[in-house]
Order: C-alpha cells, then structure tokens, then sequence
C-alpha cells in the first residue's frame, strides 16, 4: 500500500511500551481524558503540556496521571 504525501494514519495502542520508543515524536501522540461532566472525551497532544522534561519517560510519567490522561490501576469489580 502506497501512501500520498500529507496522509495521516491513525491508531490505538493500549501498550505503553510504545511510549519508551523513538518511533513516535511527542506531537505524534495524542491522549484522550473522559468529561465526566458531558460525558464526551478530551484529547490532549503530549508536545502541548508544560512541566515535563523532553528526556523524561513518558510511561512513567502517563502512569504516574501527570498528563491528563489518567490510567486504570485499580479495578474494583461490583457485584
């Protein structure tokens, strides 16, 4: 498959090794954040937030909810 110049390709990954790669730049990685008011998502660009340093790791620092995005690590199942 042969891709035009300007195309996009657009997926999702639930493996946050991906996050310690050099194959994507911080303005290639987008995350989402549920509005719990409208019930809608928020999508927020890595390259856009202030306060991280370009060599830390980015898995740490989405695991650690310092992005906007915050990770599920505590599942508490209902009866």
């Amino acid at each position: 498959m042969q891709m035009s110049h300007g195309a996009h390709l657009i997926f999702t990954c639930r493996n946050l090794d991906i996050l310690e790669t050099d194959i994507l730049r911080r303005d290639e990685i987008w995350q989402y954040d549920k509005d719990y008011v409208s019930g809608g998502s928020v999508f927020h660009c890595v390259s856009d937030f202030n306060g991280i340093r370009k060599d830390a790791s980015l898995r740490r620092v989405y695991l650690a909810g310092k992005r906007g995005a915050r990770p599920i690590t505590d599942i508490t199942l209902l009866d």
